[in-house]
């Protein structure tokens, strides 16, 4: 199934699910998440974190 939305859309579900082939855009103004098969990119001006209790097991984690 393909969507357009022209307007705002709102939708009361247990769960939404969404694949791609190559990669899921979600965008609001100047910000943009990014999901990739590989990657998962957050662009903004800033992000809030208060609160968060991050857990990652990676090799690296490379920020500003």
């Amino acid at each position: 199934a393909a969507w357009t939305v022209l307007s705002a859309m709102d939708a009361d579900a247990p769960e939404v699910w969404a694949e791609a082939e190559e990669q899921i855009i979600l965008k609001c103004g100047a910000s943009t998440i990014t999901i990739s098969e590989k990657t998962i990119s957050i662009e903004a001006a800033s992000l809030d974190l208060d609160g968060a209790d991050i857990d990652a097991d990676t090799g690296s984690i490379t920020h500003n």
